[in-house]
């Protein structure tokens, strides 16, 4: 049995499975990505990303991938701009004959999961629990709770311009 397991290969060759001799090609591996790859997108540091799944001919012919991935990026903290750990897992599966349409006997593995990758990327993400810390001269940050207390800095600025 052909077995993709080689430390991040980019390239899956599907020579044997469009020619019916394997009915899939298993995918069970780790994959790193460059720092320079990395830092392109704003993350500080990626683990090795986990990835098993497979590549098989569905019931009209068609090739698909399908693949579950897992890691573990650091990116900055959305409030505090400290280094946090955010993990992410990533559930794919999709036809792929549109995707090797140049050379049809090959696929680039590394890109479609990085693809993916990149989507997990947060927007905002935050670690931070105590919003006190975070004041300054005739500021300071506040949570959602304490946005919904009545008690909240902007009750009396609602309340001189007329609202409730």
């Amino acid at each position: 049995m052909y077995n993709v397991n080689a430390g991040g290969d980019r390239m899956i060759d599907l020579t044997q499975l469009n020619a019916l001799v394997i009915p899939e090609i298993p995918i069970n591996t780790e994959v790193s990505f460059s720092k320079e790859e990395i830092k392109e997108v704003g993350i500080f540091a990626l683990s090795n990303v986990h990835v098993q799944g497979k590549v098989y001919k569905n019931a009209g012919e068609e090739n698909v991938l399908s693949f579950t991935a897992e890691g573990v990026m650091t990116i900055p903290d959305a409030i505090s701009l400290e280094e946090v750990d955010y993990p992410f897992s990533i559930d794919y599966e999709e036809k792929i004959d549109e995707i090797t349409q140049n050379d049809v006997n090959m696929l680039d593995f590394k890109a479609i999961l990085w693809q993916n990758i990149v989507l997990e990327i947060p927007m905002h993400f935050t670690k931070v629990n105590d919003y006190s810390e975070f004041r300054g001269n005739g500021w300071k940050l506040i949570g959602e709770e304490d946005l919904e207390n009545k008690n909240n800095p902007f009750q009396e600025l609602k309340s001189k311009l007329g609202g409730e």
